[in-house]
């Protein structure tokens, strides 16, 4: 019996190769490159030289669903309103690949790219790679390797690792982690992923307890 992929699993593949992984990816955007991987399921039934964004839009909504495993985040449209999430943020239009859809990536990635006829790329997780090696050379991560049991690190040289102000709001710091996090996940970087949860652990407890920062060392 010959094996076929569902939607879904094509737009989270497609969402990856787009760089889902790293900053969310405009429906339309994902949607091309769907119709780049498999032309007969993300086409126009009259017009089959045409994209549909549609498509692509329900089957990166199923992907978000928890009976696919949650595999994206994101939303399609315009305006702001609140997604199903693990952390039901607000967005935009745009969807990112969440840590369990990082996860499949790395499961699927070979049986997918096979099914459609493409061959594996190393470029994306290269493309990681480069930016991991920026958190190992941060001072905190240096201060996390020597320190782990004591690692209490303030607000403001978090907001520098995440290259965010100190007085952001909860939703952006939260992106900033699931961002480093889907890093570390994609390029298997244990070490980088325990630091991760670490400083995401801190970052809760800092913005749970209301701390003022007087070390703040990001604008």
């Amino acid at each position: 019996m010959t094996q076929k992929l569902v939607n879904w699993e094509i737009a989270v593949y497609a969402l990856y190769l787009s760089g889902g992984a790293s900053k969310p990816i405009h429906t339309e955007d994902v949607a091309l490159k769907c119709f780049e991987l498999a032309r007969d399921s993300f086409s126009w039934v009259r017009y089959p030289d045409h994209p549909d964004k549609d498509i692509a839009r329900v089957a990166l909504t199923d992907a978000r669903k928890g009976k696919a495993g949650a595999l994206v985040s994101g939303r399609a449209g315009k305006g702001t309103r609140r997604v199903a999430s693990a952390r039901g943020t607000l967005s935009t239009d745009g969807w990112m690949l969440t840590e369990s859809g990082v996860q499949w990536v790395l499961s699927n990635e070979q049986r997918v790219a096979q099914l459609l006829s493409r061959k594996t790329t190393s470029f994306h997780r290269q493309d990681v790679l480069q930016k991991i090696q920026r958190v190992r050379k941060h001072r905190l991560f240096e201060m996390f390797k020597r320190f782990s049991r004591d690692f209490r690190p303030s607000l403001g040289e978090l907001a520098d690792l995440l290259r965010c102000r100190v007085d952001a709001d909860e939703g952006v710091w939260k992106r900033r982690v699931e961002t480093l996090r889907n890093q570390a996940t994609l390029s298997q970087q244990e070490d980088v992923l325990a630091f991760v949860n670490t400083c995401d652990a801190r970052i809760d407890q800092l913005l749970r307890d209301g701390v003022a920062d007087d070390n703040i060392t990001a604008s």
